[in-house]
């Protein structure tokens, strides 16, 4: 099940309104998926279902490289003869990290929460979330939200203020609890996400299938040479590898393509990124359909098993029944 699935359970078939922090160009990838129940939190600000949504959807389609790696990297490619091979290094490396930690930010451009909604005088802003993780190889991953711009919303990474990842099991938390079919609030926080959502995020964002309608870059279309972006690449070491992606057809966006940036330090490793999907010079309400970044910075510390635990309390699971015949478990 992919994670754009995750959406049409969580807003039609799940018994919680999906957290409203994302932008319209994903709904067209996805506008056939029935309305979503409003939750404690929803709010006129609502116009989607989670900037960290998009962001993994669109890094899920990432495709670099088609062929499969076998065995360990050797050599560290040089920055600036064989960038392509670098970021396949760089890659491969993550893939097989014991774990790190990281830190990210999302945000999108909308209204400003400083500023009361208004038709006729908007005030607009990039407004998102910063997250800090941990992961721990093979299986165990946690994600908590350390601070969001706009507090009516919860915010955060696939859409929760927190995430636990254990033994292939994946749980959200909504702070608020759920709602039942009648409307009213359960003492519920916590539910198993109806997929399969990888543990080791970071290196999930650039894997080597596609995932969505997304062209792959061709090797000579990373690029190292200097890139002008809306918000810089965390660090100041290494080198910096970048491209351009073209999101296709069944996912509309700015005119500008997004770029992704990566600084990889001279050990091979990746230790910080950009997914810079703006456009400053389109008009407002374009930028409020299409305009998003992410980074993130990694740690390369191993966490101890002890900060990794399935959740407490009473955890909602979706039925059997609502699982599509050939996804079910």
């Amino acid at each position: 099940m992919s994670d754009d699935q995750i959406i049409e359970y969580l807003r039609g078939r799940a018994h919680v309104a999906p957290p409203p922090d994302t932008v319209r160009s994903v709904m067209a990838a996805i506008d056939a998926a029935p309305a979503a129940r409003r939750s404690w939190f929803a709010s006129p600000l609502t116009i989607g279902i989670g900037v960290a949504v998009l962001v993994a959807v669109v890094l899920a389609g990432i495709a670099l490289f088609s062929a499969p790696r076998v065995g360990p990297p050797g050599p560290v490619p040089d920055c600036e003869s064989d960038p392509t091979g670098l970021v396949e290094y760089a890659m491969a490396r993550l893939e097989d990290s014991p774990g790190y930690r990281w830190t990210e930010t999302e945000e999108m451009w909308g209204f400003d929460p400083a500023f009361p909604v208004s038709a006729d005088d908007p005030h607009l802003a990039y407004t998102g979330f910063t997250a800090e993780g941990a992961y721990l190889a093979p299986d165990r991953m946690r994600a908590l939200t350390t601070d969001a711009d706009d507090p009516e919303r919860q915010l955060g990474v696939i859409g929760f203020p927190e995430v636990i990842h254990v033994g292939g099991h994946t749980y959200g938390y909504m702070p608020g609890g759920m709602t039942d079919e009648q409307g009213n609030v359960v003492d519920i926080h916590w539910q198993e996400l109806p997929a399969e959502i990888g543990a080791n995020r970071l290196s999930g964002a650039f894997p080597f299938d596609r995932r969505i309608s997304a062209a792959s870059a061709s090797p000579d279309a990373v690029r190292t040479d200097p890139v002008q972006l809306t918000w810089e690449v965390p660090g100041e070491a290494g080198c910096i590898a970048w491209w351009n992606l073209d999101l296709g057809p069944d996912m509309p966006g700015s005119a500008v393509a997004p770029t992704i940036a990566l600084r990889i330090d001279d050990q091979g490793q990746v230790v910080a990124g950009v997914y810079d999907g703006t456009n400053p010079d389109a008009p407002d309400e374009e930028r409020m359909n299409n305009d998003l970044r992410w980074r993130f910075s990694v740690e390369y510390e191993v966490p101890d098993a002890s900060e990794f635990e399935r959740p407490e309390g009473p955890i909602y699971t979706y039925p059997p029944s609502q699982y599509p015949p050939s996804e079910a478990p």
